[in-house]
């Protein structure tokens, strides 16, 4: 979770990451390839050339996946980072039976439902833009092609919405000066 908390990839790219794509030297993650479970699954290019861009890696999450590395059976550079114990390492971990198991009911403990992997990637792009940062910055770092794709993931939270409101009336209203009417007191 946190890898895709942190990253925000879609889930075939979750799946198809491959130790060889984690560049621990240069702290950075190549996103090559997608997987698709159907048809007893196969490896696919990304979905756009933007896909294929290289992102960051936190310290935090290389210290991560060098953890869950030597956790791991399988740890040769060709070998997925989340292998199929059951498939002997020779495909992903089904990733919509991980959610289903596991990752919904922990989510439904807390009282939150309709989770899917598409909604972290949502809550990747929301929290950028919740931490300030520009919209190219947020289309590069989700892969997105074009803007257009990238505000359809962006929503304001109701904070944000708040202080925006916050600052609307401190512009209409002059300083410390509201009316007494029978409607406010």
């Amino acid at each position: 979770m946190f890898l895709e908390g942190a990253l925000g990839i879609r889930q075939g790219e979750l799946g198809a990451l491959r130790r060889v794509s984690c560049d621990f030297d240069n702290m950075s993650i190549s996103v090559q390839h997608s997987y698709y479970w159907r048809r007893g699954g196969n490896l696919k290019s990304t979905k756009t050339e933007a896909s294929a861009k290289l992102l960051p890696m936190h310290p935090s999450l290389k210290q991560s996946l060098q953890e869950w590395r030597s956790q791991s059976l399988y740890n040769k550079p060709e070998d997925f980072v989340f292998p199929s114990e059951r498939l002997q390492g020779s495909k992903p971990l089904d990733l919509a039976s991980v959610l289903k198991k596991k990752i919904q009911p922990a989510f439904r403990r807390i009282g939150i439902t309709g989770v899917g992997w598409h909604t972290f990637r949502h809550s990747v792009g929301t929290m950028l833009a919740e931490l300030g940062e520009h919209q190219l910055t947020i289309r590069d770092y989700l892969r997105h092609s074009n803007l257009h794709v990238t505000n359809k993931y962006l929503q304001a939270t109701s904070k944000t919405k708040r202080l925006a409101q916050d600052k609307l009336v401190d512009a209409i209203l002059p300083t410390g000066i509201l009316p007494k009417t029978n409607l406010i007191q």
